[in-house]
């Protein structure tokens, strides 16, 4: 999938995390909270130019659902030819954070923050320095413990593997490239995809939310406008009250046919 891509990400509406609604990252990082995904649901995406900045972004969304504006705690996602650059909005600033997209596998072994890592064929410990999701997978940047920035670097999957190594100008240029190539493909050749990217894809993610969410299904266009439908059954329920109302106990055969109606 080439081209760009962005979507917003609000804290969900709970109880617990009422308190950190429109707060800075610091204050996150104080409590002890990170930042993920887990924590946050999708309400908007949409095609942008692949040149667009993440100021660009943010005015393009706020002219969208003014006087409703991007704040503090949201997040923005730029999705680059499958590149994720996760942005937190910090009053007028954004940070560029790591692990808000979590390991594809529950059996990962290398975080964000991973330290004191032992590589097979590496001399020393190691610690996660940088982290990029490619092709709905995580990458980690491993810098050597002691010798830090003297020596190179080595890019680890999720799963601890050696992707590449003598790394020395971390996720630039051909190195990106490199691990876009090496996606596990399945039998029959095609490329698997997660299940971000068939969202992405297919907006099958936004249709889902949208039918969720909005009041008619003629309004699915790529925006959720939070208004709920009608309840079928408890328009059923008020027609039967209805037409006993009107015609008792002795009209059945009539009543039947009008709730048909």
């Amino acid at each position: 999938m080439a081209g760009a891509m962005y979507s917003v990400y609000q804290l969900y509406g709970r109880a617990d995390l009422t308190p950190f609604r429109n707060k800075p990252y610091s204050y996150f990082k104080e409590q002890g909270l990170q930042v993920t995904s887990k924590i946050y649901h999708m309400v908007f995406m949409k095609n942008i130019e692949a040149d667009l900045t993440v100021f660009d972004i943010k005015d393009d969304y706020n002219t969208l659902f003014s006087p409703k504006k991007i704040e503090a705690s949201d997040v923005i996602l730029i999705n680059r030819d499958c590149v994720l650059y996760a942005y937190f909005c910090d009053g007028d600033d954004f940070l560029l954070i790591e692990g808000f997209i979590p390991n594809s596998s529950s059996n990962a072994v290398i975080e964000y923050d991973t330290k004191d890592y032992v590589i097979a064929g590496y001399g020393g410990k190691w610690y996660s320095t940088e982290s990029l999701n490619i092709n709905g997978k995580n990458y980690y940047l491993m810098e050597h413990q002691e010798l830090g920035k003297s020596t190179f670097w080595i890019i680890l999957n999720e799963m601890g593997e050696v992707i590449i190594d003598k790394v020395s100008d971390g996720f630039r240029g051909d190195i990106i490239e490199c691990i876009k190539n090496s996606v596990r493909t399945t039998s029959d050749g095609n490329t698997k995809l997660e299940n971000w990217q068939k969202a992405y894809e297919n907006g099958e993610y936004l249709r889902t939310a949208e039918l969720n969410e909005e009041a008619n299904y003629n309004m699915i266009d790529g925006r959720i406008n939070n208004r709920k439908r009608p309840s079928v059954l408890k328009r059923l329920n008020r027609k039967k009250q209805e037409v006993s109302a009107r015609y008792g106990n002795s009209g059945g055969a009539v009543r039947d046919e009008i709730i048909k109606k």
